[in-house]
């Protein structure tokens, strides 16, 4: 994407490099514009035709490295939307990149620690700390989700599995193991990995459900 606010060498774009590998995604013409049987639909009235907003920055935040990907809701391709780019990066480059990224970027989500009753530990505290330092560097309204409503919206029910489970359930709704496909033939996923699929999930989730289906409209102000 040409006017990527990722757009430091530190930070990958689609057909660039990234610290946890390119995700060369081809040119979205080139995909089929039907979606697979079995892919997870926008509820009525969101996703590109909808509320959602036209570019998603999803972050799955870290201690001290967070995930960052940006998505283009589109029903018309498979998975409801493209993948832009994605990277993982030092939390203090995604800070800086959060800065300038209002004004390229629509909408802003961050998946969040739901409240357990269980003791917090540093890490977490960390976590929660530079979410806070993220929105309050993107300076506009924002929107949080939790792990719990990913994995309930992607895996249906009570939400129970894992990170292979929704990385299953990801790859099955852009089209299948062909959606990954390979360095000769890359699919729109290739090259995500780790972190990514997370913050991927997280992108999605909020593409279908729209801002009203994962929390109140939040601020930064």
């Amino acid at each position: 994407m040409s006017t990527s606010p990722l757009s430091s060498p530190d930070l990958g774009r689609v057909g660039g490099a990234s610290p946890e590998g390119a995700l060369e995604a081809p040119d979205s013409s080139s995909r089929p514009a039907s979606q697979p049987s079995g892919a997870v639909q926008p509820r009525p009235g969101c996703g590109a035709a909808g509320n959602s907003p036209r570019l998603v920055l999803a972050v799955d935040p870290g201690s001290e490295e967070s995930a960052i990907l940006t998505f283009r809701p589109d029903p018309s391709l498979h998975g409801g939307g493209a993948v832009e780019d994605w990277a993982k990066a030092p939390n203090a480059k995604v800070l800086a990149d959060l800065r300038n990224a209002r004004g390229v970027i629509s909408g802003l989500v961050i998946e969040v620690v739901q409240p357990r009753g269980q003791p917090l530990y540093s890490q977490l505290i960390d976590t929660s700390i530079w979410v806070g330092r993220f929105v309050e560097a993107w300076g506009g309204p924002w929107h949080r989700v939790s792990r719990e409503q990913v994995k309930r919206h992607l895996l249906g029910g009570a939400g129970k599995g894992g990170d292979p489970n929704v990385r299953a359930a990801l790859v099955d709704r852009f089209g299948g193991i062909a959606a990954i496909g390979k360095k000769a033939n890359p699919g729109p996923l290739y090259g995500l990995s780790k972190d990514g699929w997370a913050a991927l999930a997280v992108a999605v989730t909020y593409a279908d459900l729209g801002p009203a289906g994962i929390s109140p409209n939040r601020s930064s102000k």
